[in-house]
């Protein structure tokens, strides 16, 4: 065994406490504290247990630590016959404030690799009487799937593609209106954290490489269709909502839009919690949600009572949904809900349930006074403009 440092032997000393009050009595950090006893036991040191006297005494050496990102809550001894320990088994839980460390730095660290922005100059003619919508449907970056067990290829360069190739496609053909919404239905990212699960339901997620990269490669992503929309409009504003597979990083991913534009006085990131956007363009109102909490058939009641001044106030009132990946318009008493198609592809278990819907992005112009009164449609099947 080497010789360890005093810190070293501090930190053993005080591993038998909880690990923020051990921490806090060496004046260190719970991370820093965790890589001392780290190194100690890299080293040899013996792990220290209570023995029944209370004296502490050493049991069994370099027992493995709890994967980063989880804690041990206990250990059970297989005992032998003359009282000395034969087998150990290390039990753990979630460490939750080491997670959400992890989550930080990863935030941090994707933040401080985003290049400054170049300044996109704004076109000159430009329309006041039309709004641009570009609704994005679940896009799921970071969802993996494979040919031969799900029907087609899918992953982050795949998702990324894509997405570039309908962003630029639709703003070249829509009008220059002066404004422009860029409407992120939900399920932005396949995974909100490194378990790959769905936060309510637990569902086991098929995910494409590593939670920190997928998260890199989406906002700059987000970042990228934001400049490209103004090359084509004024004013551009950014709603990310919340859905059922990214509650919590679709919240960073609008703390990092409004970091990386803060200085940009075009481009407007509306935030959430709030799981319903609100817009008003004239005689058009715009409401949207991901749709899993509310489900399409009570948004007008919801619409009506949630906004009654501006549904007395105008004339077009549009409810725009994903999470349920196919196409639906319906109209019911004064009030438009829509549900959009995505790019994504199905995953295994989706292909498998016989899941399957028409994979494209739209954008809608809506005129100050008539509403609706262009629409414009990418389909995957343009693939040529997808290389």
């Amino acid at each position: 065994m080497e010789k360890l440092t005093k810190r070293q032997q501090k930190a053993l000393e005080l591993s038998e406490l909880p690990r923020a009050e051990a921490a806090r009595l060496m004046g260190i950090s719970e991370r820093n504290y965790r890589r001392l006893l780290e190194n100690a036991r890299k080293n040899g040191a013996p792990v220290y247990r209570k023995a029944s006297n209370g004296q502490a005494e050493t049991t069994i050496d370099n027992v493995l630590e709890a994967p980063d990102g989880y804690k041990v809550k206990g250990t059970s001894s297989l005992v032998g016959p003359d009282g000395n320990i034969k087998q150990q088994w290390i039990k753990t839980d979630i460490d939750k404030e080491r997670q959400e460390q992890i989550i930080k730095e990863t935030f941090i660290k994707a933040i401080s690799k985003v290049k400054p922005l170049p300044r996109v100059k704004s076109p000159k003619k430009l329309s006041k009487d039309t709004l641009t919508v570009y609704p994005m449907g679940d896009p799921h970056i970071g969802l993996y799937a494979w040919s031969e067990e799900a029907g087609e290829d899918f992953d982050c360069d795949i998702a990324e593609k894509n997405m570039r190739a309908a962003v630029s496609y639709l703003i070249e053909k829509t009008p220059n209106s002066e404004t422009a919404v860029i409407l992120n239905l939900g399920d932005y990212f396949h995974a909100d954290n490194q378990l790959n699960r769905t936060q309510r339901a637990g569902n086991a997620l098929d995910v494409d490489g590593r939670w920190a990269r997928v998260q890199m490669i989406g906002t700059q992503l987000m970042i990228d269709c934001i400049n490209i929309a103004l090359t084509k409009h004024k004013q551009v504003v950014v709603r990310n909502n919340p859905g059922n597979h990214d509650p919590h990083t679709a919240q960073a991913l609008a703390i990092s839009l409004s970091c990386a534009f803060r200085d940009n006085p075009r481009v407007i990131i509306k935030g959430i919690p709030n799981p319903f956007f609100f817009y008003e363009f004239g005689k058009n109102m715009i409401v949207s949600c991901h749709g899993d909490m509310v489900k399409p058939a009570k948004m007008q009641g919801v619409v009506s009572n949630y906004y009654p001044e501006a549904w007395g106030r105008t004339e077009h009132r549009y409810a725009f949904l994903g999470h349920f990946h196919h196409e639906n318009r319906t109209e019911d008493n004064g009030l438009i809900t829509e549900i959009f198609n995505t790019l994504a592809s199905s995953d295994a278990w989706h292909h498998a349930s016989g899941y399957r819907s028409k994979r494209n992005m739209k954008a809608l112009v809506l005129d100050i006074e008539d509403g609706e009164v262009e629409r414009y449609t990418f389909s995957l099947k343009r693939e040529s403009l997808c290389s």
